[in-house]
């Protein structure tokens, strides 16, 4: 295959000498296959994540079971819907515990399975109130009486329903199923005598407890009516994504979610109406301020729009003076895009949740397996002295992402074996394979005879590709945004496709610049390679960040290769120092590449230069 690059002029050639120097700098053998051991492995429905992803999936299983401040004990859980004052947040009655039982039944922690979760659950029905509600059974919802203060209980009963609906999924628990239906009752009663415009403007302030949490019901409402059929569920989820108000400074995670709830509601009816309400607001957002170099998006809408005072200072209100961003919404934004992806087609949100992923989304796992809160600041992420590991709702809705990631990596679709994010995912059967991430590419195993057709999709991100099978240059079309190999392959052949990546400095005002356009005069922007966006971070360039460093200087030499052919890409490239003459080496890494420190600097807002 010999795909000449528009933005760089790379030929074949150029690139083969490229990937080869880059094995040579790396010291990787660039035929070597790596295959995970059983240690490495983690089960998501009939499918295995393996290597990275498998280790990732597991320590925030081993989180939220068995290590780590606050532990997840039954009573601890269970606080947020008998109104023990034993933590925080517990007026969000079934949050915590719907999100729990959401994240486990779908990926149950090695040793586990989703029947551990029964006797948890069964407790928490014991506190379902004889209206079908959990949580405060004072609280009037009238359209006199409802306010911020009524909120929180709709949002955490919203939670706990769909926690509860995937518990039943996995289980056929008719108890569980019971309880889910008296809960949908409520909420429906709820929404005919509550969800008034008098009560809407009454909370349109409320951030995370504004009209959200009204409108974030559609979610569970559709999941309720998928087991019962019963169509009063459908008409109050269509009211509830009716609601849904513009992006403004809204909660990112309540609107995500929203419309989340939106795509399940055009696939339950048919109605096109759902989908495109879906697809213009997406498309809106990714064209705004709101959509970051990250991928991602603030914790609240309004940070984009340096202008709007009103807007800023909406935001400031709802998530403090530092501008952050939150897992949960990282994981609804990579969620939703994968699931428009699967409903329209389109390779751009295949794109987006890629973009999100690789960079925002992974970056926000912490050590300790939690995710939660990354402050930002001009040049990137900053050390802040109230680091929020969201114990209470990130990190259940972190570990709620992995599994819609396993679903979408590979898809059977007729003859075609498709693969459609380079993440490690085995398929044990009927269809037998390993598809081992690489930074810009994949191998796959192939581990039973198939007789089908293999079709790599082709990144937008890619100048060109390379492709071999069993060590061997091939050639294939690209067709669709697809590279097709067709069959039949034998068991052992493996496939490998390796792209050269495009190199470009994003500028803030969202021009894509090649990297061989710079010029000697300093430019301002964010190194992307291929999907990546490229970092300094204080613990691989302490003295990159001593004062004054906001003028540094990166040097970029325009046929400069990524580094490594392993899983994070990185690049050797120089700078120079603001404060001191010389030229010092530096080296960029992926902003999702595994470190050992949760808080320090890290900076992929830059000043670049050609070499």
């Amino acid at each position: 295959m010999d795909v000449r690059s528009t933005a760089t002029g790379v030929s074949r050639r150029d690139f083969l000498t490229a990937v080869g120097a880059a094995a040579s700098v790396a010291g990787l053998d660039a035929s070597r296959s790596q295959r995970p051991d059983a240690t490495d492995r983690v089960a998501v429905g009939g499918r295995q994540a393996t290597r990275d992803l498998a280790r990732r999936i597991a320590l925030t299983g081993r989180r939220l079971t068995v290590a780590g401040v606050p532990a997840f004990s039954d009573a601890f859980i269970l606080a947020d819907v008998r109104r023990d004052p034993v933590r925080r947040f517990t007026n969000y009655a079934g949050d915590l515990s719907g999100r729990y039982l959401e994240a486990l039944a779908l990926v149950p922690p090695a040793g586990r399975s989703s029947d551990h979760l029964r006797p948890l659950a069964a407790r928490l029905l014991d506190e379902q109130q004889p209206d079908g509600r959990f949580g405060r059974a004072d609280l009037r919802f009238t359209r006199a009486e409802t306010g911020v203060e009524h909120m929180p209980l709709l949002w955490g009963n919203g939670r706990l329903l769909v926690g509860l609906m995937a518990l039943h999924r996995v289980t056929g628990d008719r108890s569980i199923l019971a309880a889910a239906r008296r809960l949908g009752t409520f909420l429906v009663g709820v929404q005919a005598t509550a969800g008034s415009s008098e009560v809407l403007e009454r909370v349109e302030r409320g951030g995370a407890a504004g009209f959200i949490c009204f409108t974030q019901l559609n979610e569970g409402l559709v999941l309720l009516w998928q087991a019962t059929r019963d169509e009063r569920l459908l008409a109050a989820a269509r009211t509830a994504t009716d609601l849904l108000q513009p992006r403004g400074t809204q909660h990112s995670h309540g609107f995500l979610t929203t419309l989340r709830g939106a795509l399940m509601l055009h696939e339950a009816t048919g109605d096109a109406a759902p989908l495109a309400r879906v697809e213009r607001t997406m498309a809106d957002l990714l064209a705004s301020g709101d959509y970051l170099a990250d991928g991602g998006t603030h914790e609240f809408f309004g940070w984009g729009d340096p202008d709007n005072q009103q807007a800023l200072e909406a935001a400031r209100t709802g998530s403090g003076e530092d501008g952050r961003n939150e897992g949960c919404s990282l994981a609804d934004l990579v969620r939703l895009a994968l699931h428009l992806h699967r409903v329209t087609g389109n390779i751009q949100y295949l794109d987006a949740a890629e973009r999100c992923w690789l960079n925002a989304f992974t970056h926000n796992q912490f050590s300790t397996g939690d995710f939660g809160h990354r402050a930002y600041f001009a040049h990137g992420y900053k050390p802040v002295p109230n680091l929020a590991r969201a114990w209470w709702c990130c990190t259940m809705h972190g570990h709620r992402c992995f599994p819609d990631v396993v679903e979408a990596a590979v898809a059977v679709d007729g003859q075609d074996v498709r693969v459609d994010l380079f993440e490690d995912v085995r398929l044990a059967g009927p269809i037998a394979l390993d598809v081992e991430a690489l930074a810009f590419g994949a191998r796959v195993h192939v581990e039973e005879p198939l007789d089908r057709r293999l079709a790599l999709r082709m990144p937008t991100w890619a100048d060109a590709a390379e492709l071999r099978r069993n060590g061997r240059p091939v050639t294939s079309p690209t067709e669709g945004g697809y590279l097709r190999l067709a069959g039949p392959f034998a068991s052992g052949d493996e496939i490998e496709v390796r792209f050269l990546p495009r190199m470009i400095v994003r500028t803030p005002n969202g021009r894509d610049l090649p990297s061989a356009a710079l010029t000697t005069a300093p430019l301002r922007g964010t190194l992307v390679v291929g999907p990546y966006v490229m970092s300094v971070s204080e613990e691989g360039a302490p003295d990159f960040f001593g004062e004054p460093w906001a003028g540094n200087v990166v040097r970029l030499d325009a046929t400069a290769a990524s580094t490594t052919l392993g899983r994070w890409p990185r690049l050797d490239t120089t700078y120079e120092h603001d404060g001191f003459e010389g030229r010092y080496p530096l080296k960029l890494r992926a902003l999702a590449s595994p470190r050992s420190l949760d808080q320090q600097t890290e900076a992929f807002w830059l000043t670049f230069a050609r070499a």
